[in-house]
Order: structure tokens, then C-alpha cells, then sequence
């Protein structure tokens, strides 16, 4: 598609790519720039790399659940008698360390997305400086 077919939006040139849905893409491109950051084919690379990043990082919400399940295991032990208080309160100390932990592993996770991000956006400036 020529630059002349862009449709001019008042902030500025629509992306002329089609997304998987079939709509044109409602971003805006940069000056001096064919497609948005989502769509321009000299990124694609970034992207992949990008998609691959996100894909292994595994959300901590299943390790959670597990040990949440475990607390209430202990919770209905104790109840029943099967399991002894100062026992079920170990565990569920326990327990709450490994909660704790996987907080930080989430935060981490998030850290590092930002950073990403911001690589990512310092580099399209670079890119667009050049």
C-alpha cells in the first residue's frame, strides 16, 4: 500500500495492516514509518523473541492452588482430629513461605516484562532517530 492511501486520522496515519480478525489495525504510526510497531516487518524478529519470553514464563497460580489445597486439607485434619495443631500449624507456616515465595517470583516475572519493555521502547526510539 503507497503512503498517499493511508487514511489521515487526526492523530495521525492509521497502520495499514489487517489484523487476524480481518479489521484494519487502530493503531497510529510514527512518522517516516510504514506500520506500527505491532505490524512493521522489520520487527517481526523482536516480536517472535518477545512471544517466545512470554511462553515459557509459567504463572504461579497452579503451585498456589496446590498449596492452598493443602491448607484446607490441614484445615479439615485438624477438625477431624487426624492431625495434631502444632503439626498443621508447621505446615501451614510452611506453606506461606512457599506463598511468599512465588510472590516474588511474580514480581520478578513483572520486572523483567518491564524491562523488556522498555529495551524495547528505547530501541524503536533508537531505530526511529536513525
Amino acid at each position: 500500500m503507497e503512503r498517499a492511501e493511508y487514511e489521515m486520522e487526526p492523530k495521525g496515519l492509521q497502520c495499514p495492516a489487517i489484523t487476524y480478525a480481518g479489521d484494519r489495525c487502530k493503531r497510529y504510526i510514527l512518522p517516516g514509518q510504514d506500520f506500527c510497531s505491532q505490524h512493521d516487518p522489520r520487527r517481526a524478529d523482536q516480536r517472535r523473541r518477545a512471544a517466545s519470553r512470554a511462553g515459557k514464563a509459567s504463572p504461579p497460580i497452579r503451585e498456589s492452588t496446590e498449596i492452598r489445597e493443602k491448607i484446607f486439607a490441614l484445615f479439615e485434619g485438624v477438625r477431624k482430629g487426624d492431625i495434631t495443631p502444632p503439626v498443621a500449624h508447621a505446615l501451614a507456616a510452611l506453606g506461606n513461605t512457599a506463598i511468599s515465595s512465588l510472590r516474588l517470583d511474580l514480581k520478578i516475572r513483572e520486572l523483567e516484562d518491564f524491562e523488556r519493555r522498555l529495551n524495547d521502547l528505547e530501541a524503536n526510539l533508537a531505530e526511529d532517530r536513525l
